[in-house]
């Protein structure tokens, strides 16, 4: 039998005992391998009918899951399974959000004794012994007992065992509360910063780009040069660049990058540019591929290191600092965040109606613009209430 017609299905009318005629497809499928009678070893194919290509391949893959299943006892082997064949390929998550999810599981959970035992023998009173003994934080842990869920709710669907997780109690996350003034860069400040920076620092356009676009930094650092627009004078804000922290069990001090997509879907958006934003733009263009010849490498991203890598988040914020406490300088550093605080505040205090800020800031809505971005001053107050003039 051919490849082709192994996954051949049919659709036919056939007519029941009622004389109704319905449709259905059936497909075959490769399901295993047995001894024939000279014994050697062939493949096993099996068919499965549906009333739907999907239904019929549903009913392949319940099929398949239990065949891989068997055997298997210890709850590590299970939950290994699973995030290569189920979570791994579920395409609801980003796959930086994925990847946070099982660091932070094994960050909580990696050695716990649980993963050696009987799955069908672990209660959620068991569970909840190890939350309570963990000394990972409240964050991690939650987002830990996220992926333990969804594995639970797989293997219950599957009728494995029974969802344990239900009535765990986890650890609260204490906020912080928001009720000081947001941190922004005086227009004085600015000035300083700018007129004090050298042209020829690598830093230049990128804290220009923070200024005038407001963009979080993940969102500058994955910018390449088809994101500008010279003739529309925009640049379009479609991703993100994470840093993923690797387990405990790799190399110590490796993180791995990713490109993802933004924080939202309103995350997408296109930004105007100003005629001296698109200049220093030019400028930097023309500084970045003189580098990339001097130095031998190539890249499409508008932001890279000497080396054509990208920039650890740390490390600018570190550099960031170096130059507000430089001699030309000589400001407070308030951090890479600041500059999109200070983007909001500004466009509020002009006028901005507060939907269009929404937009630019790429809230996925205006309460959050509102709460955390709109930074009146007292004295301001104080002017509006003495306009009334009443």
């Amino acid at each position: 039998m051919s490849e082709k017609q192994k996954k051949k299905r049919n659709k036919q009318g056939v007519t029941a005992k009622s004389g109704k005629a319905y449709q259905y497809t059936r497909i075959t499928r490769k399901v295993g391998k047995h001894k024939n009678k000279r014994g050697m070893w062939v493949s096993d194919y099996k068919q499965f009918t549906g009333k739907s290509l999907k239904d019929a391949e549903a009913k392949y893959e319940k099929y398949m899951t239990r065949v891989s299943l068997n055997g298997m006892t210890a709850s590590g082997e299970y939950f290994d399974w699973f995030k290569e064949n189920i979570f791994s390929r579920d395409d609801t998550l980003k796959e930086g959000t994925k990847i946070k999810y099982i660091n932070d599981f094994e960050r909580a959970f990696g050695d716990s004794p649980l993963l050696k035992c009987d799955i069908s023998e672990i209660s959620g009173i068991d569970i909840q012994s190890i939350i309570n003994e963990s000394d990972s934080g409240a964050t991690t842990i939650r987002q830990a007992v996220k992926l333990l869920r969804r594995f639970y709710k797989y293997l219950d669907s599957q009728n494995i065992v029974h969802d344990v997780t239900r009535s765990l109690t986890l650890p609260k996350v204490e906020h912080k509360r928001i009720d000081q003034q947001v941190e922004v860069y005086t227009d004085e400040e600015l000035k300083r910063l700018l007129n004090g920076m050298p042209e020829e620092h690598r830093l230049r356009f990128l804290v220009i780009m923070a200024i005038n676009t407001g963009c979080r930094i993940g969102e500058l650092l994955a910018l390449k040069y088809d994101d500008i627009s010279v003739e529309e004078g925009q640049v379009s804000i479609n991703k993100t660049l994470s840093e993923i922290e690797k387990s405990k069990d790799a190399e110590e001090g490796k993180t791995t990058f990713a490109i993802t997509s933004t924080k939202t879907l309103s995350g997408i958006r296109s930004i105007p540019l100003s005629e001296n934003v698109l200049k220093e733009y030019a400028r930097h263009k023309k500084w970045h591929q003189a580098e990339m010849m001097q130095k031998g490498y190539r890249t499409d991203f508008i932001f890279t290191s000497s080396s054509g890598n990208h920039y650890y988040k740390k490390n600018l914020e570190r550099a960031l600092k170096r130059l507000c406490n430089s001699d030309t300088v000589k400001i407070e550093h308030k951090g890479w965040h600041a500059f999109r605080r200070t983007f909001g505040t500004k466009l509020a205090s002009n006028g901005v109606p507060i939907q269009v800020l929404s937009k630019l800031m790429g809230h996925q809505n205006i309460e959050v613009t509102s709460k955390y971005y709109i930074n009146v001053s007292t004295d301001e107050k104080r002017d509006a209430i003495m306009a009334l003039g009443l």
